[in-house]
């Protein structure tokens, strides 16, 4: 019997592109909702699928959703919640993300840093890397270009990304070992595709639970609508969920994996 459930993952998760804080200028997201659905969002993660799962299954949620977040995020969380919490009654569910994500140590700030980076070409590594470092990027600190620079020359010099990633996939795969062992339940929704093939044909990756073919979170809320774009009718540009989208990934984990659990 599930007493709590635990999401962790990334901006799919935390409810980014419903954010009405952080920002300068009103998000276009929220405006829309206001003047078209006459919906006030109140805070980031009020109608993410978390908070909706929570009120459809009456069971209590913890949305650990953080926006650019890593797989290394997902594992450090799910590791210490296991060290430090009876985990019998409780059901994870993980937002698997793969490419560019990763996090950094900062003595500085004394927190961890959402450390992404991308192609300076946008196609592969042979022109470098350009990065992000922040301790937030909905309510955080932006690190300066110094800092930046370090991380960026690092990548250029010492970083072989793919054996980063057929790594990292690997590290995930052993923390989905740990968790059967100790028989905690959990569910896998993957954001991206992986980079470890194996990782995607073993069991133990069990998205088949899900009823639908989803090799990408992003692709098949396009596909199906559940975005924000399709949402507004292309007046707002955003992939992430809408509301109603939000709502849609709630009842489908319920329908899926949780209903016959209460």
């Amino acid at each position: 019997m599930i007493k709590e459930i635990i999401c962790i993952g990334t901006s799919f998760t935390e409810g980014h592109g419903l954010n009405p804080m952080g920002t300068d200028e009103e998000n276009p997201a929220v405006k829309w909702y206001k003047e078209n659905k006459n919906i006030i969002i109140k805070s980031l993660s009020e109608y993410s699928w978390p908070n909706q799962l929570s009120e459809i299954s009456g069971i209590k949620t913890r949305n650990l959703g953080k926006c650019g977040s890593s797989i290394e995020y997902l594992m450090r969380n799910v590791e210490e919640i296991i060290e430090s919490e009876d985990c019998s009654d409780k059901l994870f569910i993980l937002e698997y993300s793969s490419w560019g994500r990763s996090e950094l140590w900062t003595t500085e700030h004394n927190q961890w840093l959402i450390a992404n980076w991308g192609h300076k070409n946008g196609d592969e590594p042979s022109d470098g890397y350009a990065t992000m470092l922040t301790t937030d990027y909905n309510f955080g600190i932006q690190l300066y270009q110094d800092k930046i620079d370090i991380y960026n020359t690092f990548l250029d010099n010492f970083f072989n990304e793919s054996e980063f990633l057929l790594q990292r996939d690997r590290h995930f795969l052993n923390l989905l070992y740990k968790l059967k062992s100790k028989n905690i339940n959990y569910q896998i929704i993957p954001l991206e595709g992986v980079y470890l093939k194996e990782l995607e044909k073993n069991s133990l990756f069990n998205t088949n639970k899900l009823g639908i073919k989803l090799e990408s979170l992003w692709d098949y809320v396009h596909k199906v609508g559940w975005d924000i774009t399709s949402e507004t009718n292309g007046k707002v540009e955003d992939g992430h969920p809408s509301i109603s989208g939000h709502k849609k990934l709630a009842e489908l984990l319920y329908e899926k994996i949780i209903k016959d659990k209460k």
